[in-house]
């Protein structure tokens, strides 16, 4: 046991990866390096290795754990976001009702089958994809293949929805990384950075200077061509997918907080993505056709990633709080104003929820991560009747049309070179 001592957000950083993990939790600092080896959630702590993890603590964990053991708590923190986890208020009414409906019923056989489902559903249109080599073929692949691996199976696996009975979770993760050259470890690392630091200054899904200008609290420079950001990011979001290969790539060499193993099963899952979607279709029918089925393929998962990861936070009405300004506002509330649901009633809303994994409810999603996404359109039920009760604004479009239209009204406000200042939900 360490003694008591207080620290700094500098000092804490230092502890960023598995040799040497430490965490922030409501004021108190935790090695929790030992604790990774028992945590019932595995590795994902490696996430949030070095910073202060309250938020995603909170959400992703259920009421009767929010209290961590205390022979890892090493001191306190010099500055803390968050004095002491939620007792009352908005958030923590919401997540009392929603254990007490669904808690019984997180771990569902039928989840995992479905998840198995998808795999194979993807695995037949890839045969199909190489055999035939029809260019519809490629775009239902690469739409099948996000919704099916990323939005579902790797989404909701790195979140610990349901565990696997049939299957190990590496190996489910190793399977969706084949299909879709992607490292679960980096996204682990980037996606858990940004349910912790949403619309924020540290939030990575908004780190996209000098391509785009996307979030006012950073002090960045402000290059001649934002103001035609609006126009042109229909072109770059054709090639997320490659722009992601290369971020697991960077990732692989500099990230801390990877292990050894987790590099080893990337190289070997991205050699064998290589082979399958590059490899194979030029071998089959030619380089120029091959390669053309390849960017079919690559082009048709980046649309699908851009039209839901840009309208679930990156529109006009969302907003950005600083960390300076947590101390004023409830837990729970800062995932919903730096949220924004779309496309969520009625049929349509179902069917958008089973094939982007509840994306589209992206507030409960922020809310609840670690609930199965088939729960949300219920849940969302409880957060409106909340949110009405503590005057919290609650970010919805009716349709994918109106959503898109907020998008870029946003990316439009942004371009300006004034800053824009972020704006206090309970304002308006």
């Amino acid at each position: 046991m360490f003694s008591i001592k207080t620290y700094t957000y500098e000092e804490v950083i230092l502890h960023n990866h598995i040799d040497s993990c430490w965490i922030v939790i409501a004021n108190k600092v935790y090695d929790v390096t030992q604790f990774i080896k028992i945590h019932p959630g595995g590795d994902s702590i490696l996430g949030l290795a070095g910073k202060d993890a309250t938020v995603y603590f909170c959400m992703s964990h259920p009421t009767n754990v929010w209290t961590m053991p205390e022979n890892y708590v090493i001191g306190h923190i010099n500055k803390p976001l968050f004095k002491e986890l939620p007792n009352t208020g908005f958030y923590r009414e919401a997540k009392e009702a929603v254990e007490k409906l669904y808690n019984s019923k997180r771990q569902n056989i039928l989840f995992e089958i479905d998840s198995l489902v998808k795999f194979m559903a993807v695995a037949c249109l890839y045969f199909a994809f190489i055999l035939s080599g029809n260019l519809f073929v490629g775009v239902l692949l690469g739409c099948t293949s996000f919704s099916c691996m990323a939005a579902t199976n790797i989404h909701e696996t790195g979140h610990r929805v349901f565990k696997y009975r049939f299957v190990p979770k590496k190996v489910v993760e190793f399977i969706s990384e084949c299909f879709l050259g992607v490292s679960a470890a980096s996204w682990r690392d980037q996606h858990i950075i940004h349910h912790n630091d949403t619309m924020n200054e540290l939030d990575p899904d908004t780190n996209h200077h000098p391509i785009f200008m996307r979030n006012p609290l950073k002090n960045e420079t402000h290059m001649w061509y934002f103001k035609y950001q609006q126009y042109y990011m229909y072109v770059l979001y054709c090639l997320l997918h490659i722009e992601g290969r290369v971020i697991d790539a960077k990732n692989m060499i500099w990230q801390k907080n990877i292990t050894k193993k987790e590099k080893y099963l990337y190289c070997v899952s991205l050699f064998v993505f290589c082979c399958m979607f590059i490899a194979a279709p030029i071998s089959k029918w030619g380089c120029m056709h091959g390669l053309f089925m390849f960017m079919t393929y690559s082009i048709c998962a980046s649309i699908c990633a851009a039209y839901v990861f840009n309208l679930n936070h990156l529109v006009d009405g969302v907003k950005f709080i600083s960390l300076a300004d947590y101390d004023k506002y409830d837990m729970g509330e800062i995932q919903v104003v730096t949220s924004h649901n779309f496309n969520t009633r009625g049929f349509m809303g179902r069917i958008m929820c089973y094939t982007t994994g509840g994306l589209n409810f992206q507030i409960e999603h922020h809310l609840f991560p670690s609930f199965h996404s088939s729960f949300y359109p219920n849940i969302s039920k409880i957060v409106k009747r909340l949110c009405s009760k503590y005057e919290i604004k609650y970010n919805e479009s009716v349709d994918s049309i109106r959503a898109h239209v907020k998008h870029w009204r946003f990316m439009k406000q942004l371009a300006n070179p004034e800053p824009v200042p972020a704006i206090d939900a309970r304002d308006e």
